[in-house]
């Protein structure tokens, strides 16, 4: 019974350690969605000249969640004239994205920014902002894409190593 405890206490804090380090795949997937979010922005500027709230309902369609939501909800408020200012109504639902959605402070931060880059008169200047911003963001993802497999190694060995250790205090 004892070994089965003991068991139990390394099983645990080994899928512990992959969660932990799963974390860092999501964050790395949550980064690749918004770069396509921008991509599709770019393009969709670029080439229908429509109005950014039906640019905003267009991506939405092609998008998975979280961010559908987060597209459509900017769109409804930009539609609602609530408060719209595009800076403001952007950062404002870049604040309501879930938690689990895979961005970390930084990263939310820097995506509310783009809400001020974007809603200018002139065509060029919004391109030259998403494309400068897509770079950015792009730099953003090859850095975390390095650090992904080192870091889950890191919390597997941890989360086996706790694991082992609390055994051998308990013996």
């Amino acid at each position: 019974m004892k070994w089965l405890g003991f068991s139990l206490i390394v099983l645990a804090s080994s899928a512990w350690g992959v969660q932990m380090g799963e974390g860092y795949a999501l964050r790395r997937k949550a980064l690749e969605d918004v770069f396509s979010v921008l991509t599709g922005l770019q393009g969709e500027i670029s080439s229908t000249h429509a109005p950014l709230p039906e640019i905003f309902r267009r991506l939405a369609l092609r998008e998975g969640e979280p961010w559908q939501s987060f597209l459509l909800s900017v769109e409804n408020r930009l539609e609602s004239c609530e408060n719209g200012m595009l800076a403001h109504v952007w950062s404002e639902q870049v604040e309501k994205l879930p938690q689990t959605c895979g961005l970390n402070r930084e990263d939310r931060a820097e995506l509310s920014g783009l809400g001020r880059e974007l809603g200018y008169p002139d065509l060029g200047m919004q391109l030259a902002a998403l494309k400068n911003f897509s770079r950015s963001w792009e730099r953003r993802i090859g850095k975390v894409s390095e650090e992904v497999e080192p870091h889950r190694k890191v919390y597997r060995c941890l989360g086996i190593s706790l694991g082992l250790m609390i055994v051998l205090v308990l013996i």
